[in-house]
Protein backbone atom coordinates (compact mmCIF):
# COMPACT_ATOMS: atom_id res chain seq x y z
CA UNK A 1 0.00 0.00 0.00
CA UNK A 2 1.22 3.63 -0.88
CA UNK A 3 1.93 6.13 1.87
CA UNK A 4 -0.30 9.44 1.25
CA UNK A 5 0.99 12.45 0.60
CA UNK A 6 1.07 14.62 3.76
CA UNK A 7 -1.78 16.72 2.56
CA UNK A 8 -3.80 14.00 1.34
CA UNK A 9 -2.84 12.47 4.97
CA UNK A 10 -4.10 15.26 6.59
CA UNK A 11 -7.31 15.52 4.88
CA UNK A 12 -8.21 11.68 5.08
CA UNK A 13 -7.70 12.73 8.67
CA UNK A 14 -8.95 16.02 9.31
CA UNK A 15 -12.47 15.39 10.68
CA UNK A 16 -11.11 13.20 13.53
CA UNK A 17 -7.93 15.13 14.40
CA UNK A 18 -10.16 18.27 14.34
CA UNK A 19 -12.56 16.32 16.99
CA UNK A 20 -9.83 15.17 19.13
CA UNK A 21 -8.49 19.22 18.64
CA UNK A 22 -11.51 20.02 20.19
CA UNK A 23 -11.68 17.82 23.23
CA UNK A 24 -8.55 18.77 24.43
CA UNK A 25 -9.90 22.89 23.77
CA UNK A 26 -12.98 21.61 25.69
CA UNK A 27 -11.53 20.55 28.68
CA UNK A 28 -8.87 23.81 28.09
CA UNK A 29 -11.81 25.62 27.92
CA UNK A 30 -12.34 24.60 31.59
CA UNK A 31 -9.32 26.21 32.75
CA UNK A 32 -10.55 29.72 30.55
CA UNK A 33 -13.97 29.87 32.23
CA UNK A 34 -13.29 30.53 36.08
CA UNK A 35 -14.99 28.45 38.94
CA UNK A 36 -17.90 29.90 40.25
CA UNK A 37 -17.75 32.24 42.93
CA UNK A 38 -17.72 30.89 46.55
CA UNK A 39 -17.94 27.63 45.46
CA UNK A 40 -15.63 24.46 46.23
CA UNK A 41 -13.65 25.76 43.33
CA UNK A 42 -11.11 23.22 43.12
CA UNK A 43 -13.87 20.48 43.26
CA UNK A 44 -16.41 22.33 40.97
CA UNK A 45 -13.37 22.33 38.58
CA UNK A 46 -11.93 18.71 38.75
CA UNK A 47 -16.07 17.67 38.66
CA UNK A 48 -16.43 19.69 35.29
CA UNK A 49 -13.61 18.67 33.57
CA UNK A 50 -15.15 14.66 34.00
CA UNK A 51 -18.33 16.09 33.07
CA UNK A 52 -16.54 17.48 29.78
CA UNK A 53 -14.47 14.29 29.19
CA UNK A 54 -17.71 12.30 29.79
CA UNK A 55 -19.55 14.36 27.72
CA UNK A 56 -17.56 14.52 24.93
CA UNK A 57 -16.64 10.94 24.69
CA UNK A 58 -20.44 10.40 24.68
CA UNK A 59 -20.41 12.51 21.50
CA UNK A 60 -17.90 11.28 19.96
CA UNK A 61 -18.59 7.36 20.28
CA UNK A 62 -21.92 8.50 18.40
CA UNK A 63 -21.56 11.10 16.01
CA UNK A 64 -20.16 8.62 13.26
CA UNK A 65 -23.77 7.24 12.75
CA UNK A 66 -25.26 10.36 12.45
CA UNK A 67 -26.66 11.95 9.52
CA UNK A 68 -26.12 15.22 7.90
CA UNK A 69 -29.46 16.76 8.94
CA UNK A 70 -28.90 15.45 13.06
CA UNK A 71 -25.47 16.54 13.20
CA UNK A 72 -26.75 20.41 11.97
CA UNK A 73 -29.70 19.81 14.21
CA UNK A 74 -27.31 19.27 17.23
CA UNK A 75 -24.89 21.82 16.63
CA UNK A 76 -27.15 24.40 16.49
CA UNK A 77 -28.92 23.42 19.80
CA UNK A 78 -26.06 22.80 21.73
CA UNK A 79 -25.08 26.24 20.24
CA UNK A 80 -28.34 27.79 21.33
CA UNK A 81 -28.18 26.31 24.92
CA UNK A 82 -23.95 27.04 25.57
CA UNK A 83 -25.21 30.71 25.00
CA UNK A 84 -28.27 30.24 27.49
CA UNK A 85 -25.92 28.79 29.89
CA UNK A 86 -23.25 31.12 29.43
CA UNK A 87 -25.06 33.98 30.32
CA UNK A 88 -26.96 32.81 32.87
CA UNK A 89 -23.59 31.59 34.61
CA UNK A 90 -22.68 35.16 33.68
CA UNK A 91 -25.69 36.56 34.64
CA UNK A 92 -26.00 34.73 37.98
CA UNK A 93 -22.22 35.93 39.12
CA UNK A 94 -22.87 39.70 38.42
CA UNK A 95 -26.27 39.72 40.19
CA UNK A 96 -25.51 37.28 43.41
CA UNK A 97 -22.01 38.27 44.01
CA UNK A 98 -20.24 41.17 45.73
CA UNK A 99 -16.88 42.20 46.64
CA UNK A 100 -15.31 41.89 50.23
CA UNK A 101 -12.09 43.61 49.89
CA UNK A 102 -11.86 42.53 46.18
CA UNK A 103 -12.84 38.92 46.67
CA UNK A 104 -16.18 37.73 45.06
CA UNK A 105 -18.27 36.56 47.96
CA UNK A 106 -22.20 35.03 46.47
CA UNK A 107 -24.61 36.87 48.71
CA UNK A 108 -28.43 36.63 49.10
CA UNK A 109 -31.12 38.46 48.18
CA UNK A 110 -33.39 41.18 50.80
CA UNK A 111 -36.14 38.22 51.52
CA UNK A 112 -33.12 36.23 52.78
CA UNK A 113 -31.76 38.68 55.12
CA UNK A 114 -30.99 36.95 59.13
CA UNK A 115 -32.86 39.03 61.99
CA UNK A 116 -28.94 40.81 62.90
CA UNK A 117 -28.87 41.98 59.10
CA UNK A 118 -32.01 43.15 58.98
CA UNK A 119 -31.74 45.02 62.47
CA UNK A 120 -28.31 46.67 61.39
CA UNK A 121 -30.14 47.80 57.57
CA UNK A 122 -32.49 49.78 59.82
CA UNK A 123 -30.13 51.60 60.97
CA UNK A 124 -28.26 51.97 58.14
CA UNK A 125 -30.87 52.46 55.47
CA UNK A 126 -29.87 51.87 51.69
CA UNK A 127 -26.02 50.37 52.77
CA UNK A 128 -24.81 48.26 49.88
CA UNK A 129 -23.76 44.62 49.82
CA UNK A 130 -20.06 45.20 49.58
CA UNK A 131 -20.33 47.68 52.80
CA UNK A 132 -22.65 45.34 54.25
CA UNK A 133 -20.35 42.69 53.44
CA UNK A 134 -17.57 44.83 55.71
CA UNK A 135 -19.31 45.49 58.70
CA UNK A 136 -19.75 41.58 58.94
CA UNK A 137 -16.31 40.67 58.10
CA UNK A 138 -17.21 39.50 55.04
CA UNK A 139 -19.16 36.46 56.99
CA UNK A 140 -22.22 36.34 54.51
CA UNK A 141 -23.80 33.64 56.79
CA UNK A 142 -24.32 36.36 59.14
CA UNK A 143 -25.98 38.49 56.31
CA UNK A 144 -28.38 36.19 54.70
CA UNK A 145 -29.83 32.67 55.46
CA UNK A 146 -27.28 29.89 54.82
CA UNK A 147 -29.82 28.03 52.36
CA UNK A 148 -30.54 31.10 50.04
CA UNK A 149 -26.62 31.11 49.81
CA UNK A 150 -26.12 27.20 49.23
CA UNK A 151 -29.31 27.46 46.40
CA UNK A 152 -27.34 30.63 44.59
CA UNK A 153 -23.67 28.22 44.75
CA UNK A 154 -25.53 25.14 43.02
CA UNK A 155 -27.12 27.64 40.35
CA UNK A 156 -23.87 28.79 39.64
CA UNK A 157 -22.02 25.60 39.41
CA UNK A 158 -24.81 23.88 37.33
CA UNK A 159 -24.31 27.27 34.72
CA UNK A 160 -21.22 26.60 35.13
CA UNK A 161 -20.64 22.82 34.47
CA UNK A 162 -23.20 23.03 31.52
CA UNK A 163 -21.38 26.21 29.29
CA UNK A 164 -17.92 23.93 28.35
CA UNK A 165 -19.47 20.72 27.70
CA UNK A 166 -22.30 22.17 25.48
CA UNK A 167 -19.77 24.53 23.23
CA UNK A 168 -17.39 21.23 22.99
CA UNK A 169 -20.67 19.36 22.28
CA UNK A 170 -21.56 22.24 19.52
CA UNK A 171 -18.25 21.75 18.01
CA UNK A 172 -17.83 18.40 17.69
CA UNK A 173 -21.27 17.94 15.45
CA UNK A 174 -20.86 21.18 13.21
CA UNK A 175 -17.42 19.22 12.18
CA UNK A 176 -19.27 15.80 11.98
CA UNK A 177 -21.90 17.99 9.37
CA UNK A 178 -19.36 19.95 7.56
CA UNK A 179 -17.26 16.54 7.25
CA UNK A 180 -20.11 14.29 6.09
CA UNK A 181 -21.14 17.31 3.74
CA UNK A 182 -17.72 17.25 2.34
CA UNK A 183 -17.81 12.67 2.22
CA UNK A 184 -21.35 13.53 0.04
CA UNK A 185 -19.98 16.19 -2.09
CA UNK A 186 -16.79 13.63 -3.36
CA UNK A 187 -19.46 10.49 -3.61
CA UNK A 188 -21.58 12.72 -6.00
Amino acid sequence: MAALPPVSWLKARFGKLSQIATWIFGIIGVFLLPPPVGSEGDSIEGFAKFVLVVATGLVLVRVRRWSLRRAWIVAACSLVLSVIAFFAYRYFVASWTCTYFEVPLVVGSDEHLTNLARQHLSQNPNLPCELLLQDFGGQAELVWSRQALISRRFALAGAYLLCVPLLTVCVIALLQATGERRRAKAAA
